[in-house]
This record gives structure tokens, sequence and C-alpha cells, in this order.
């Protein structure tokens, strides 16, 4: 796998990523939570990129319209993949770290009525390898890094044109999840490393911002997918969003 295909990996079929910065993950250090597994991510210096994701995501309505389901998850375990033959030659590259989610509870369901196994593996990020060695870690701004023993809310989406099948409906739409309360737990950063507030968010995000699993619910029956959407609820999330947009004309 190239390079650039490792990149498009990490961003769930994302086309276009950009390096934008670098900073060191100050929020990932040790800290009172004692019971959690101490995270790999502790004390690396990250560059952030940026990418295009493949599905809407801004609102509840893009949620409601595209993803197959609403989870809530545990990240368990993670590992690394593999420098392709050329990277090794070179003694850089890219490795892609996977880490295993384990669904602790289904909180939506789309109209297609797929729900995720009880362990699903993505790839949120990557691992960059520099003189042999994984120096710094490649992640998306405003994105969750997805911490090994934190918990998230997150909308999944089943497509195959995705590898793995099952992937967060975008990039952006993982959010932080400790204690049953969005918002709680990994601290977002921009692409500078500096906290992202709330009100910087996805319209989404705000509204879901500090509820609980029981308010999530609530909160996913109000907004009504979009027309079109629903009417092609049987076609995967990306087919469904390229009629969506052949439907809605192109743009002024």
């Amino acid at each position: 796998m190239s390079t650039r295909a490792k990149l498009t990996s990490v961003a769930a079929a994302v086309p276009l990523v950009a390096v934008t910065g670098c900073a060191e993950v100050s929020a990932v250090a040790e800290n009172s939570e004692s019971a959690r597994p101490r995270s790999s991510l502790a004390g690396h210096e990250t560059v952030f990129s940026e990418g295009l994701d493949a599905l809407p995501s801004e609102t509840l309505t893009d949620w409601v319209s595209y993803a197959d389901a609403v989870v809530v998850v545990r990240v368990s375990t993670e590992t690394s993949g593999k420098l392709t033959s050329d990277e090794e030659q070179a003694g850089e590259g890219l490795e892609l770290r996977y880490v295993d989610l384990d669904i602790l509870a289904t909180l939506w369901t789309g109209p297609r009525g797929l729900t995720p196994d009880s362990q699903i593996t993505v790839s949120p990020n990557a691992w960059v390898v520099s003189a042999g060695e994984k120096d710094r870690l490649l992640v998306f701004a405003e994105a969750s890094r997805m911490e090994v023993g934190r918990e998230y809310l997150v909308p999944l989406v089943h497509d195959d044109a995705f590898d793995p099948a099952w992937q967060a409906l975008a990039i952006t739409s993982v959010l932080p999840f400790d204690g049953g309360v969005v918002g709680q737990g990994e601290v977002l950063l921009d692409e500078t490393g500096a906290t992202v507030l709330p009100e910087e968010l996805s319209n989404a995000a705000q509204s879901l911002w500090r509820a609980g699993r029981e308010d999530v619910i609530r909160l996913l029956e109000s907004p009504p997918p979009d027309a079109t959407a629903k009417e092609l609820s049987s076609l995967a999330p990306t087919d469904r969003f390229r009629e969506v947009q052949k439907a809605a004309g192109p743009e002024e």
C-alpha cells in the first residue's frame, strides 16, 4: 500500500490530506485515572493534517441520513501496520495505527437495520516513521485520536467502499464519551495543538455536547433525515450521498 493510499485509509476514503502543522500531545499525558491503560500517544510529537470527508456529518440530520448506527465504544487495544517494502528500504513512511473498538451500546440504528459485531477495528491515524523509528503521530485536526481505555460516541457506516467496511461517518464525528457524557474524556486539539472549544466543533457535536446516553437517544429521534436520502435508504451510504448530490443538481 502506498503512502497516499495509507493516508486515504486513515481518513476512511478521504481523497485529499495535507499536513498543516505539528505540536506536542500534552493532553495525552498520564492522569489520575489509574485504572485506564496509559496511552502510547503520550509525549509524542504530533503532525496535524486536514482531510475531505467522503460523507457529510455537520448536523444531526446528516447523522440520521447516512449513518447505519450510533454506538458507544471503548478502545481496547491498538496495533501498528507495516511499512511497504519501498518504505522499509527508505527507512521512512507511514505505519497505520489500528484500534480495536468494543461496542458497549447501540443508541440508534438506521433504516437498513445494520449493527456492528461486538468488536470492530478501525484506523483513525498513523505513525510517521523516520530513520526507521516511528517518532510522530499523524492525526486530523479537531478529531479524536482514539486512545486506549477511552470511550467514544461514534456514528458508524457500513459501506464496502471502505476497508474495513465499518467506519466512522467522518473524521471529526467521533466524540469523547468517558463516563457516559459527550465531551468528557479525551481533549480535542486543533492544528496548532490548542484545545478545541465546543463552539468551534460541528453543529452535530454542539447539539450533543454534555449529553448523556438517554439525551443522545432523544436528540437522534428529533431530526428528520434528508428527504432524498430517506427515499434511497436501501443504498450504501456513499452511493446514497452520490445520488442525493445528483438530485440536488450542480451548485451555483
